[in-house]
């Protein structure tokens, strides 16, 4: 059985619109608490297990120019919170993950190359990479995919169940209106964890069928039913002690 964990926002009211939990009665986050660092927000969801370590969730807007470069500054905010946080909490640290809205490497991107800011624009996608670099570096993580599977291109989104477990997905189920392609495909669902936890920490891809991808013994396992959005759903393990 599990249960939802959600934290409070500002109006002292579970925030249920972002970033939650569902843990497991029994496990090891049992008794644990969660906080938001920012609660008028709800994109950074903190979950704290006494004795066991703490998970952070993500879900950082794009820094684009929507809002008269109104959400580029509250990327940049939020970048600020996260990285303060990390280094503040590092020795309880299990790992960071969730929609980064980032695509860390040129082969992380469909197109190729990274998204860069256009000459005079309020967007910044410049300037998010290099706080993700930053945060990536100083606080001592590894992005566990790249770590897993250092040569994995991202691939054409054509065609993409008869490549099952090549590249990523940008595809956005609507209304009875079957697959639509949105944007190029990108990497931007990420699991950080800390260096000395990369070696005895998994991830793992799951497609649209519910099936494993990148791992040809785990695509005998599904499951029972994977939400439709523009991202792949990411498995993850991690060894708390």
């Amino acid at each position: 059985h599990y249960r939802l964990v959600a934290a409070k926002g500002t109006n002292g009211e579970p925030n249920l619109s972002d970033c939650v939990a569902y843990v497991r009665e029994g496990g090891p986050f049992e008794h644990c608490t969660a906080e938001l660092l920012d609660p008028e927000g709800g994109k950074i969801f903190v979950l704290r297990a006494p004795g066991v370590g703490t998970l952070v969730n993500v879900h950082l807007p794009t820094p684009n120019t929507k809002k008269d470069g109104a959400r580029a500054a509250l990327r940049k905010k939020l970048d600020g919170l996260l990285a303060e946080f990390c280094q503040r909490e590092a020795a309880d640290l299990l790992a960071v993950m969730g929609d980064f809205n980032v695509t860390p490497a040129d082969r992380d991107s469909g197109s190729g190359r990274v998204f860069r800011d256009p000459p005079s624009s309020t967007s910044d996608y410049d300037g998010t990479l290099q706080r993700h670099k930053g945060l990536v570096s100083i606080c001592g993580l590894v992005d566990l995919w790249r770590h897993l599977f250092p040569n994995e291109q991202s691939g054409a989104v054509k065609g993409y169940q008869e490549k099952h477990g090549r590249g990523y997905t940008s595809f956005q189920m609507g209304r009875g209106l079957g697959r639509k392609h949105v944007a190029p495909p990108g990497r931007i669902d990420l699991v950080l964890v800390p260096r000395e936890r990369a070696a005895s920490s998994t991830v793992r891809l799951l497609d649209e069928r519910g099936l494993f991808t990148s791992d040809e013994v785990s695509r005998t396992q599904k499951f029972r039913k994977v939400l439709r959005a523009d991202h792949l759903s990411l498995v993850t393990k991690l060894r708390l002690r």
